[in-house]
């Protein structure tokens, strides 16, 4: 809604297609950016988590696609809505990702490497499913699931990793106690430090780096 507001009743954007219009415009004016500044060879628009199969949001990907030189990049985080969701999308995007859930249910993982078959590449993230899944950034997992995160993108042929965060911290974190989410967050990689140290030097470090040693 209040995206809406702002765009349409309140912006200078009152219908969908001057949206579109002026979006393919910004892109256009990043991807030249990128390119000049030899960043990549071809640019992407990232293209945050898609929950449903949303027409409008469709129509805008393939727009962009359409009407400018990128590739298009978006998450899937709700593997319990199966495969066709992400097939609603498939035509428009290049670089899928995918949460830790779509690796443990096998008709979700043959469908991926159709998609890889199909020359789409294919990245990860993984928050909430450990243990589950075998391997994890939440601060409560026990080190090897750092480090084997790294046989598991060779062994998936994983194209790229996507961390949620660096760093999200609750109150109660380090407390020992109970929260809702009944895990440490996803991503936590920075211990925070004191006034003299940013951030405290960590084993998760030194797992993660032996991971990337073994890849």
């Amino acid at each position: 809604v209040e995206w809406l507001v702002n765009y349409y009743e309140k912006g200078k954007f009152k219908r969908p297609e001057d949206y579109y219009a002026n979006l393919c415009e910004i892109v256009k004016k990043n991807a030249v950016k990128l390119k000049q500044d030899g960043y990549f060879d071809s640019a992407y628009v990232y293209y945050d988590e898609v929950n449903s199969n949303q027409k409008n949001v469709k129509e805008t990907l393939e727009k962009v696609k359409r009407d400018t030189d990128v590739k298009i990049i978006t998450c899937f985080c709700t593997p319990a809505l199966g495969k066709n969701k992400v097939k609603y999308y498939e035509d428009a995007i290049d670089f899928f990702f995918f949460n830790d859930g779509y690796f443990t249910d096998l008709d979700l993982l043959r469908y991926i490497a159709e998609l890889r078959e199909k020359g789409k590449k294919i990245g990860w993230y993984f928050n909430m499913s450990y243990p589950k899944f075998p391997t994890s950034n939440c601060i409560d997992t026990p080190g090897v699931a750092n480090r084997i995160q790294f046989f598991q993108q060779w062994k998936y042929n994983i194209d790229a990793s996507l961390f949620w965060g660096a760093n999200s911290w609750w109150p109660n974190d380090l407390s020992g106690e109970p929260i809702e989410m009944k895990q440490r967050g996803d991503g936590l990689l920075l211990y925070p430090g004191d006034e003299n140290t940013p951030y405290f030097p960590s084993i998760r470090y030194e797992l993660l780096r032996e991971g990337i040693q073994d890849y």
